[in-house]
């Protein structure tokens, strides 16, 4: 019998067992298996009674092994087609109507109902001036003539250590590396036929076919712009043939340099720079008339090369020669200098200047270039812009004002000098009176020719050049392209139109700072007997002419001793000989030898021969006689000492400088042969 406890668990055990699983749980593995048996039977049955590896291929079912013949017999097919010569499109010609005429004829037709637009406004084009220009017109394309060249001159002068120290690069150029930093250039120039210009860029060629039009007007802006003048340079060899061509350089404060810009590329706002700029005849006259950089002396000047000649008198002394010809360049430097500082606005005084720091009117403008040009005071920055100034001043206005600072102090510089000079020649001469000459600006549309020059400083002494010079207007056609006709295209490039180039003018030989002359020879005299010769030796140096006069013999070196400049020339005296064209029985004899001089450096040079009568005549000589004696002068009218009576050496009479002398040169100076120089 069983317990009580022991029926208790089995009836609990079996209320457990039939209440915790229901019967799908119970038999769920019997299921599953049942269904997978049943799906395994009926892929079995699909792949007996169907054949499911079969592929469709276009219209074709094929099984797997038979794809790539099908797909070969495709690709022989396609082969044959291509292969074969037959057309296999036939277009059919009736029923199809030939369009193409009918498409170009609604294409030469208009599409608007009206053939011009409907004015919206006032129409104020015909009142403007016409010659805008056309694609299909031919245009007379302008040759310009030639300048034509003037003689080249040479001058001397010394930098001012200021402008040295800006620009460096110039140090290359001269003879020494510190100060004085004394310059020796040329300066060529020629004259352009401005009514000839004028009348070419004005002409047409009516007559010929197709005909040529006038150049619009309105493409060079109704004015011609002289853009660059380019000088051409070739020096001599010493077989006397001329080596390679070469252009002269601009000076480094050269402000408007269209020859720099016009290398890199031009562009429309170059031609607007120059239609701008160059319509100021001042700086038109930068570019065709340049100043020189600033100097101790001021040896050139606009004054001296357009100014009237005629200030000297071969009838004066050569002081007051001298003293007519340094006011006349004084006198002609006032007249540009006021001109330029009325065109500017008037004068104008700086002012006061500030506690902790300077105005800076001085320094080329607020916002503008450094200052350079003429002594640093702010020409030379007239194409600078810039911002604002830290005050709030429009840089234009502030530049304006310096400009006017700057020729103001000029002016009264200048008007300093012409009452020195005046001052100077009336001490000399009482009597002696001196014209202000005329200056005023070229005006290319009005004057009937213009003279051009430029600054040659990279000439070497001894040496001998020669130049060349074409001028270069600006274009007319430059950019226009768009309205000329395919033929004359080319003539768009380029943005100058030059001149026809002069030829070669008159060489000039590029005399060294120290020069001699022979003012007369006797042979078989002096202590030895074989001869001697008195020479002037001037030498320029430090913003002075500066001049002595010796007595040698042959073998003697020309030169000086115990002067504190340096008189060397770098020659020496080989012999004396009769000079056989003199007449022997002539009671002045004093010019009746040759001297034979050679360069020390290269003996294997020709002797030279130089004759006494030649050297006095000298135009050169004269010129440096004058400037030698204004400088005695001068220096003794600062220390209060009265001038000697003396007579005129560079006509004949007794020097008056310094040196020890054996007699005057004989003839009356003519202007002939130049006189020697040393290196």
């Amino acid at each position: 019998m069983w317990s009580a406890i022991e029926r208790h668990q089995i009836e609990l055990e079996h209320a457990m067992k039939t209440k915790g699983m229901k019967p799908l749980e119970q038999h769920v593995e019997k299921l599953v298996l049942g269904v997978s048996l049943l799906a395994l039977v009926g892929v079995a049955g699909w792949q007996l009674v169907h054949s499911p590896n079969e592929v469709k291929l276009g219209s074709q079912t094929v099984d797997p092994g038979e794809i790539a013949k099908v797909i070969g017999v495709k690709s022989n097919t396609v082969k044959a087609l291509l292969d074969s010569d037959q057309a296999s499109i036939t277009i059919p010609k009736d029923g199809l109507d030939p369009a193409a005429d009918a498409f170009i004829a609604r294409l030469d037709r208009g599409v608007a109902p009206s053939s011009r637009l409907a004015r919206l406004s006032p129409a104020m084009g015909s009142l403007l001036s016409s010659g805008g220009g056309s694609a299909d017109s031919w245009y007379h394309e302008p040759s310009l003539p030639s300048v034509a060249l003037q003689p080249t001159i040479q001058l001397a002068d010394t930098l001012e250590d200021a402008v040295v120290e800006q620009y460096p690069e110039l140090k290359s150029l001269l003879a020494s590396s510190s100060a004085p930093y004394d310059v020796l250039w040329t300066v060529p120039s020629a004259v352009l036929d401005l009514s000839a210009v004028r009348k070419e860029m004005s002409a047409d060629d009516l007559g010929l076919s197709p005909p040529r039009k006038q150049i619009p007007t309105i493409w060079y802006n109704s004015a011609f712009y002289i853009v660059d003048v380019e000088f051409h340079r070739q020096t001599e060899r010493a077989d006397g043939t001329w080596g390679d061509e070469v252009v002269v350089g601009h000076l480094p404060t050269v402000a408007f340099n269209y020859r720099a810009e016009i290398a890199k590329g031009a562009d429309a706002g170059l031609r607007q720079s120059v239609f701008t700029q160059l319509s100021d005849p001042a700086n038109q006259r930068e570019v065709i008339q340049p100043a020189f950089l600033p100097t101790k002396v001021g040896a050139f000047s606009t004054g001296l090369m357009v100014a009237e000649s005629g200030s000297e008198s071969d009838g004066d002394k050569p002081e007051i020669r001298a003293a007519k010809k340094k006011l006349a360049t004084a006198q002609a430097n006032l007249a540009q200098t006021s001109q330029q500082l009325t065109d500017a606005g008037g004068p104008l005084e700086e002012a006061p200047k500030k506690p902790g720091g300077g105005d800076s009117a001085g320094g080329g403008g607020a916002g503008g270039r450094p200052g350079g040009g003429l002594g640093g005071g702010g020409l030379g920055g007239g194409m600078g812009g810039g911002k604002r100034g830290a005050d709030g001043a429009d840089p234009k206005d502030e530049a304006g004002k310096a400009k006017r600072i700057a020729l103001t102090k000029k002016q009264r510089r200048e008007q300093a000098l012409v009452d020195a000079g005046t001052e100077t020649l009336t001490a000399l001469d009482a009597k002696a009176t001196l014209a202000a000459p005329k200056s005023k600006f070229p005006d290319l549309a009005a004057d009937p020719s213009v003279l051009v020059w430029t600054h040659d400083i990279s000439v070497v002494p001894g040496k001998t050049y020669r130049y060349s010079c074409s001028a270069n207007f600006y274009n007319p056609f430059f950019a226009r392209g768009a309205q000329l006709v395919a033929e004359q295209k080319a003539n768009a490039t380029p943005f100058i139109l030059g001149s026809i180039e002069s030829g070669w003018g008159e060489p000039i030989r590029v005399i060294p700072p120290v020069a001699f002359f022979f003012v007369d020879a006797a042979p078989a005299e002096g202590r030895l007997g074989v001869g001697q010769a008195s020479v002037e030796i001037y030498r320029y140096r430090d913003g002075a002419r500066r001049r002595e006069r010796v007595t040698l013999q042959p073998g003697d070196v020309i030169s000086t001793s115990g002067s504190s400049n340096d008189f060397s020339t770098g020659y020496y005296i080989v012999d004396i000989v009769a000079d056989p064209s003199v007449d022997r029985g002539a009671s002045d004899r004093r010019g009746a030898a040759v001297v034979l001089v050679k360069e020390l450096a290269r003996p294997e040079d020709p002797y030279e021969v130089r004759v006494p009568t030649a050297d006095t005549a000298d135009a050169r000589r004269r010129e440096y006689f004058d400037d030698a004696e204004l400088a005695e002068t001068e220096a003794r009218q600062k220390k209060g000492v009265k001038a000697p009576a003396t007579g005129d050496a560079a006509t004949g009479g007794a020097p008056a400088g310094g040196g020890v002398g054996t007699g005057a040169g004989g003839d009356a100076p003519k202007y002939g042969p130049r006189g020697g120089e040393g290196s």
